[in-house]
């Protein structure tokens, strides 16, 4: 039996936003402790969101450390595809603790950063070995090694596992390919009701409908092919795969029941792809009368919805759709983008939605090689339908293993050797085209999104709701944006 001490990562805040990062369950790493647990390993949590803040949290976890005495320490996400941006420096002074207070602890680092780029990992953040993709499967293998007393460099026949000194690029992504196998998360050992006080104040995934809740997940993975999108990359390719329907209603009424859950955030990359599946979902929600509020906070995908499919939706209890738009002209959809998603279709479930009074964000993604001014124009009259409540508009970035990556490098927008994972933004341009600059791009990002969010009194108390904001604090978060803009390019800009 070994002991494993998971420490949840905390985003790295880049820019001068002073918006409280989204504290999120981190559900898939309960399901690997539950894992665990399972074949007898013990666990136990600590999530730096929740620690104390400044330098104390390195008291908190040494206190934690000597107290537990584990023998495998894990830096592991809130989930693998969710985090922009993780503080590697709190992951390497993190394992240096440990392994200071605990010489013969064995270090594992997970996650988006060390599936990317597993080779600035080892020389960035020390760990005795990384998990590659999914890491649920592969640190059962681990953790049983180190029970035995070794960490032999056969760990890595369970995939996606590199200990340190060994070639990470003969390591693929691990993926795992039955998630029905897994037992449902350990949310009493993860603390649940720690969250239920995160209710996401100031972002757009806040908890409307009740403080009791949590994040979730029903599936992994989706095999649409969005340039921009490193989905596919960080879970080992492009495989769809979906708990059953049953073990879904099952372990929701077990968080109704045993929790008090009153609602639920679905993490999943592609919650509503398969339509059956979908509406059996929410069917079971229904007949087993589990009265939750729920969104897909990920976002949702526009093709897989017609007017059944959103009125089973609403009825089962899901009051805010993401929708995933990316581009309001057809040619960057199919060309750039390359998602399946028919501008007609998309208004006409715009319209349906609207008549079923769901809450509607739509996602918006400007500043794609290959896109002209005129194209952005499209999608930000799109944007501006009035049949939006909140519309977020991102500025392209390239993330490792995507087509955007190839594209940015092939054209000499960014550095070839450039570690990506430094440029995540959304908010602020990274590279410039013969169409547009950093800074256009950046004051259509800006004024838009204000002007289209915020524009009438009605628009704004909307905002405050949806947000769970005050008048007084949005106007100070606005401003913030303002000031961010006016920051770099000056207040003629």
């Amino acid at each position: 039996m070994a002991k494993v001490l998971f420490i949840i990562q905390r985003e790295e805040l880049v820019s001068c936003r002073d918006v409280m990062a989204k504290i999120l369950f981190p559900v898939e790493t309960a399901f690997a402790a539950a894992l665990l647990e399972q074949h007898g390993h013990e666990t136990d949590c600590f999530d730096l969101y929740l620690a104390a803040p400044g330098a104390a949290w390195k008291d908190e976890l040494a206190d934690r450390l000597r107290a537990f005495k584990p023998d495998l320490v894990v830096s592991a996400p809130q989930t693998l595809t969710f985090l922009v941006r993780e503080s590697r420096e709190e992951t390497r002074e993190a394992f240096a603790l440990a392994k200071g207070l605990l010489p013969g602890v064995t270090t594992v680092y997970t996650g988006p950063f060390a599936t990317s780029y597993p080779a600035e990992a080892f020389a960035e953040v020390g760990p005795d070995a990384l998990v590659r993709g999914e890491y649920d499967v592969p640190l059962l293998a681990i953790a049983t090694q180190v029970a035995a007393g070794t960490l032999a460099t056969d760990a890595a026949q369970e995939g996606g596992v590199v200990l340190a000194g060994q070639d990470p690029a003969k390591v693929q992504p691990y993926v795992n390919k039955d998630l029905d196998a897994l037992p449902f998360p350990a949310y009493a050992r993860f603390g649940l009701e720690r969250y239920f006080d995160h209710r996401g104040e100031g972002n757009l995934r806040y908890a409307e409908m009740s403080r009791r809740y949590t994040h979730y997940t029903t599936s992994r993975g989706c095999p649409c092919q969005c340039c921009f999108c490193n989905v596919a990359f960080l879970r080992g390719g492009r495989l769809y795969r979906t708990r059953s329907v049953a073990n879904v209603l099952d372990d929701l009424e077990r968080l109704v029941r045993e929790f008090g859950v009153e609602e639920v955030h679905l993490l999943d990359e592609n919650p509503t792809l398969n339509r059956r599946r979908t509406r059996e979902l929410c069917q079971g929600i229904i007949d087993r009368k589990l009265n939750l509020r729920w969104m897909g906070c990920a976002g949702v995908s526009v093709y897989s919805l017609d007017r059944e499919t959103l009125e089973l939706l609403k009825a089962s209890g899901c009051y805010r759709l993401h929708l995933a738009f990316e581009s309001g002209d057809q040619d960057v959809l199919k060309n750039i983008v390359k998602k399946p998603v028919d501008l007609v279709h998309g208004r006409e479930v715009l319209g349906i939605a609207r008549e079923l009074d769901f809450e509607i964000v739509g996602y918006f993604v400007i500043g794609l090689p290959g896109e002209t001014k005129v194209q952005i124009g499209r999608t930000l009259e799109l944007a501006r339908d009035p049949r939006f409540d909140y519309v977020t508009i991102s500025i392209a970035t390239p993330q490792a293993g995507t087509e955007l990556e190839r594209m940015c490098k092939e054209q000499g927008l960014v550095d070839k050797d450039a570690v990506l994972a430094d440029l995540s933004r959304r908010s602020t341009g990274v590279y410039e085209t013969a169409q547009f600059t950093q800074q256009e791009l950046e004051s259509f990002r800006w004024r838009e999104w204000d002007q289209i969010n915020f524009g009438t009194p009605a628009k704004v108390a909307k905002a405050c709701r949806m947000l769970g904001v005050s008048p007084e604090r949005l106007a100070e978060m606005r401003e913030s944006t303002a000031a961010n803009y006016r920051a770099r390019w000056g207040d003629e800009g």
